[in-house]
């Protein structure tokens, strides 16, 4: 059997690969276990999570054009034209400078922060109103499903491989076209203004566990 972390990546090499749908089988990442749950309820001191401050959106990921956090200053831009809101984006890379600079030729340094590489993300997402994945392309992004299972709002940009389906086609989060500040910003208005249910959110993220993929693996090589 060939196993695939998502089912259109499934489909690709089944369309590449000229494999027979009877030997591809969709095993997503294990992604959620006790161990995340712990992490993200340690204690998070960054001084925008502290009580009556406006919303928080949270990115994270390598700063490098992949993730396209430029389109997401510029949304953010677009946000904060109409309201109080702040932006994190956690990680580090090359595109640093050119990130940095473009928060300058907006004027809004005073409320994006670039803060390097986090060892801890978890403690982030528990506290951020909304987390944004901007990104070109993934394979399974579970940077998005860690989010979930943190309980927070999610906006996702429907690259190649694996939002859609792990927001259900956006029963579960928003989904929005790569590279369009416009409709992200949109999105991120909406985030704040009709929330989906947080249990939902969450309960969808389990289907991500470590327990399930295990079973799954289990049922493959007939040892359950």
């Amino acid at each position: 059997a060939v196993v695939s972390v998502s089912e259109a990546m499934a489909t690709q090499l089944k369309s590449d690969l000229k494999l027979k749908d009877s030997i591809v089988q969709v095993i997503e990442n294990p992604v959620i276990d006790e161990t995340l749950y712990q992490r993200s309820w340690e204690p998070c001191d960054h001084p925008w999570f502290k009580p009556n401050e406006p919303p928080v959106f949270l990115a994270a990921g390598r700063l490098t054009a992949q993730k396209d956090f430029a389109t997401l200053i510029d949304a953010f831009a677009r946000v904060r034209q109409s309201r109080e809101a702040r932006l994190i984006v956690l990680g580090e890379g090359h595109d640093r400078a050119a990130l940095t600079q473009q928060i300058q030729a907006l004027g809004i340094e005073t409320d994006v922060d670039l803060p390097g590489f986090e060892p801890n993300p978890y403690k982030f997402m528990r506290q951020a109103t909304v987390f944004v994945l901007s990104s070109r392309w993934e394979a399974l992004p579970t940077v998005l499903i860690e989010a979930m299972g943190c309980g927070c709002q999610v906006i996702s940009t429907d690259c190649p491989f694996g939002p859609r389906e792990i927001l259900a086609g956006g029963e579960y989060g928003w989904l929005v076209p790569m590279q369009d500040a416009i409709a992200l910003s949109i999105a991120m208005q909406e985030s704040l203004d009709q929330p989906i249910a947080k249990d939902a959110i969450e309960q969808r993220a389990a289907m991500f566990s470590r327990d399930r993929a295990t079973s799954q693996y289990l049922n493959l090589l007939g040892l359950a």
